[in-house]
């Protein structure tokens, strides 16, 4: 599966989603490639240590050396309508639900990224 590439990131708190899997939200992110990560939230099944799933706010302003490995140059990108891309990391895609401002702001990212998972059927419950 697709991931993020992490090096080193800050645990800011845990979600109990349904009766097998945890969400964990993180911020500081140091990635190990070009992207630049402001928040993730990494949904792991009891006992793995390899998420399933990844939410992410991605700054929205690639570097040059970013867009080249991807064999495009920076004018034939269009621009972002906000500072940072919601994502998704699943079953070997990266989903991209737009760009916004508020995906800068770790609660605003928080709630979304819930309302994400919920949508693909892992919801917060109560054990």
């Amino acid at each position: 599966m697709m991931l993020p590439n992490i090096q080193k990131a800050t645990k800011l708190r845990e979600h109990v989603l349904g009766p097998a899997h945890v969400a964990v939200l993180l911020t500081d992110i140091v990635s190990g490639d070009d992207m630049e990560y402001a928040h993730l939230l990494a949904v792991y099944r009891d006992g793995t240590k390899r998420p399933i799933a990844v939410v992410s706010a991605e700054r929205a302003e690639q570097s040059a050396e970013f867009l080249a490995e991807l064999g495009l140059e920076p004018g034939e990108v269009a621009p972002a309508d906000g500072s940072h891309f919601l994502c998704l990391f699943h079953d070997d895609q990266h989903l991209n639900f737009g760009a916004d401002d508020r995906w800068a702001e770790v609660g605003e990212f928080e709630l979304e990224a819930l309302a994400v998972l919920s949508r693909l059927g892992i919801s917060e419950k109560t054990r």
